[in-house]
């Protein structure tokens, strides 16, 4: 009996366990609006005051890189943003700068989200003045939490509130709100494809690749053909620009949904496996148009496969590209004469040129599937810098580049303080004296901004400015035409003087002294055929002259005590045959009125021994002393 009375319980238990398992799918199996329908109206107040400060903060944290709030230590800072408006209305910060990763977490995301939306929802709920006809009475502070999902990112609210509407008293406790935004996996995937930049700097070489396949950008090579070969530095700026521009955004990423290639998959396989014996014995398969972009543009990045997901790179500002050896803005190649018997007349141009570039790639993150098929953005930025012609991640930024940035807000923003400034130098004969006209530049980390000239003002030449407030102790650089550019950094703030330093422009020849073993002091001018190129160099000016029988030149001298290196050059019949190497340190520039160089040329230059003999002697120091330049 006992036992029958058990098994009855037993069943009556799992039927109402069933009842109970129906009725709750059967709730949970209502739409969200039927759900939304049955909340109360403070519950659908509150949980609108959520939804909307959450579109918000999902939307910034999209367009900022991931920051609600950009850090003030980035977005003062134009060299850690990149504004693809243009106005710096919206700043996207760079994940990566100078050594150090700046990219956020899902977890830091998520704090920030519940940091704004706490304030945006206390703001939107007050002390709910809108229910005139209820008490509502809160009982605990707000806490906010949000978490960042596979499909949504959701936000709940813990605040407990009593609610009297005169004829039932109730208590609420939690209120909910949900964006159909797949941020978390999409801050996933950026930080992913940063990962992948910094550990293989696919970008730099990228655009190593891109630069090096252009016959129009010199890296290393030999010209057979006589004459110097220039390039300039600004063109070369423009070419690279240019193509980082249009390749960029032809970047693909695997497990991403990218555009399809022409032809299939495997047929780029048969190409990736090509080897130099199936060249040899033509076994090359046919090639797509598109074959390059697949074999170097078609990226593995190490993210989660997502057919949803978009990945686009674009270059959003100008770059800085930097090369040496230049002279003023201009490459140029080191001309030589082949000495081969067989080729006695072969002109040979050799290059190598080192380059610095500095630039931001822009991430763009697009996700079909958030917002119901809507679809939802998310950018980020990453640096990509190459020294000497090798990627560089260690010290990204300004000290690799010497580019201002001329910033109007910047130098708009100005202190009270008045800054008397003068400039000092020589002028007619007299040392120490103001100077009128003399161009004032402020300089503070990457920004300059110009502050005027120098004027008559009460018996002085002086400019008396407020300087910008953002800025303790900045450089104030000085630049007058015929004077060396002063840069001075500014202790106080009530006043400054800044010297600078003549420059007198002197007409100059080389003369020729035979060499055949020992130097012969009697000189000759230079003859029909014959050039001298002239090297010559100082901390702040730097010049590359040319002298021949029918030119007048000039070169530039400081009207100051300065040592400069001097390379002079020889040639006739574009072969090199001799020069001169060495120090010089002139006196009384300012009495000076003409320069004479003094060159040696090798004679006879009949084989290659003669030739070493000669490079031997001009990289010596015996005959320095004997020809060095003369003052007249």
């Amino acid at each position: 009996m006992k036992g029958q009375v058990s098994v009855f319980a037993i069943l009556g238990i799992i039927v109402l366990f069933s009842v109970g398992l129906f009725f709750y799918y059967q709730g949970l199996a209502i739409t969200p609006d039927v759900q939304q329908q049955k909340l109360s109206p403070v519950e659908r107040f509150v949980s609108a005051c959520m939804q909307e400060a959450l579109d918000e903060a999902v939307n910034l944290a999209g367009q900022q890189g991931g920051f609600i709030t950009v850090p003030p230590s980035i977005s003062v800072d134009p060299g850690r943003y990149v504004s693809p408006d243009g106005q710096d209305i919206v700043r996207v910060p760079l994940w990566f700068y100078r050594g150090l990763r700046y990219s956020p977490s899902r977890e830091s995301v998520a704090h920030e989200i519940e940091a704004y939306t706490l304030v945006r929802a206390k703001e939107c709920i007050g002390d709910f003045r809108a229910f005139s006809d209820a008490t509502i009475t809160p009982r605990g502070e707000m806490r906010m939490a949000a978490a960042l999902n596979k499909e949504d990112v959701t936000l709940t609210l813990v605040y407990p509130v009593d609610v009297d509407d005169g004829s039932e008293r109730t208590r609420l406790e939690r209120f909910q709100a949900s964006s159909r935004v797949r941020l978390g996996p999409m801050l996933d995937t950026a930080n992913a494809i940063l990962e992948s930049e910094l550990s293989t700097a696919i970008l730099e070489n990228f655009t190593l690749d891109l630069m090096s396949s252009n016959p129009d950008v010199p890296f290393t090579g030999m010209l057979f053909e006589c004459g110097q070969k220039e390039w300039r530095l600004t063109e070369l700026r423009a070419k690279v620009r240019e193509m980082l521009e249009v390749n960029l955004p032809r970047i693909r990423i695997k497990d991403t949904n990218y555009p399809p290639f022409i032809a299939p998959e495997a047929q780029y396989k048969k190409l990736e496996k090509l080897t130099m014996k199936d060249i040899a014995e033509g076994r090359i398969p046919e090639a797509p148009d598109d074959s390059y972009e697949y074999l170097r543009m078609f990226w593995n990045m190490n993210v989660q496969k997502d057919a949803d997901l978009h990945v686009g790179f674009t270059l959003p500002r100008p770059i800085d590209l930097l090369a040496t050896p230049q002279e003023n803005g201009v490459l140029r190649s080191q001309p030589a004469q082949g000495d081969s018997q067989y080729l006695p007349l072969l002109c040979i141009n050799i290059y190598h040129f080192l380059y610095n570039i500095n630039y931001p790639a822009l991430v763009t993150l697009r996700d079909d599937r958030s917002y119901g098929g809507k679809g939802f953005l998310f950018r980020f930025a990453m640096p990509v810098t190459i020294r000497d012609n090798e990627p560089y991640k260690l010290n990204y930024g300004a000290t690799l580049f010497s580019s201002p940035v001329v910033d109007e807000t910047f130098c708009s923003q100005r202190n009270d303080i008045i800054t008397e400034i003068r400039v000092l130098g020589k002028r007619d004969g007299v040392n120490n004296l103001e100077l009128p006209g003399a161009n004032l530049t402020m300089e503070c980390y990457r920004y300059q901004c110009p502050l005027g000239q120098t004027m008559a003002d009460e018996g002085s030449y002086r400019l008396r400015v407020n300087l910008p407030e953002s800025c303790s102790n900045p450089y104030i650089i000085a630049e007058k035409e015929g004077y060396l550019k002063a840069k001075v950094q500014l202790t106080n703030p009530e006043s400054l003087t800044i010297p600078v330093k003549q420059i007198r422009e002197l007409p100059f020849e080389v003369v020729v002294h035979r060499y055949s073993g020992s130097v012969d002091q009697l000189s000759t001018v230079l003859e029909e055929g014959m050039a001298a190129s002239v090297s010559l160099s100082t901390e702040g000016l730097s010049q590359y002259k040319l002298d021949t029988a029918s030119d007048a030149p000039t070169i530039k001298l400081i009207d100051d005590d300065v040592s400069y290196q001097l390379e002079i050059t020889l040639v006739q019949g574009e072969e090199v045959v001799g020069g001169y190497r060495g120090t010089w340190n002139p006196q009384n520039v300012g009495q000076a009125g003409r320069i004479t160089f003094h060159a040696l040329k090798f004679v006879p230059l009949n084989d290659k021994d003669a030739k070493r003999k000669m490079m031997q002697v001009l990289a010596g120091s015996s005959y320095q002393k004997d020809l060095a330049p003369e003052l007249g």
